[in-house]
């Protein structure tokens, strides 16, 4: 039987960082070799609690991103620091996420991610709770320095009364440099 891991990695792409760009005609054009991306997002969530029923307690909120990358068309570090609002008050969640991004072209480029995030409640109930998050997104570039990302998440996280599952919809404008 084929090893699980050899399989993904073959899939995953060679990330032979000494690779000419794959679908830029310039180098001076291709999204492949800037490092760094910074963005703001607006954000919207539907949480729901464990054992509390079906209903999702909406959120809503902004955030702000800084990207890596850490092997070229192979792994970027995401950090987002956000703030949400909710009837139960403002939480405070940071997010690091490991992403795998998929440069369809120099005008789009779609990625998945897993990684953790920790919440900080600041609101009456105070509280620090773990978890962990997946990604699914994209990025569409209209020149080569701004662009604009939309991103789907879902976040289990161990907060004090128990777990809640969070579906959080993020989009707004980024800048690579």
């Amino acid at each position: 039987m084929p090893n699980p891991l050899l399989l993904v990695l073959a899939l995953a792409g060679n990330p032979d960082v000494d690779e000419p760009p794959v679908h830029a005609h310039d180098q001076l054009v291709c999204p492949l070799h800037h490092h760094n991306l910074v963005g703001v997002r607006a954000i919207g969530v539907a949480a729901f609690e464990e054992g509390a029923g079906r209903d999702a307690k909406p959120q809503g909120g902004f955030g702000f991103a800084y990207e890596r990358t850490l092997v070229p068309r192979w792994l970027e570090l995401e950090v987002s620091l956000n703030a949400l609002f909710s009837e139960a008050g403002p939480a405070l969640p940071v997010d690091i996420l490991l992403k795998k991004p998929f440069h369809a072209s120099h005008r789009f480029d779609p990625f998945v991610g897993l990684g953790a995030v920790v919440v900080f409640g600041v609101g009456e109930e105070q509280f620090v709770a773990p978890g962990a998050i997946a990604a699914t997104g994209m990025y569409v570039w209209a020149n080569d320095r701004w662009g604009a990302s939309a991103e789907l998440d879902f976040a289990a996280v161990n907060e004090p009364h128990g777990w809640v599952y969070e579906l959080e919809f993020a989009a707004g404008p980024v800048l690579r440099f």
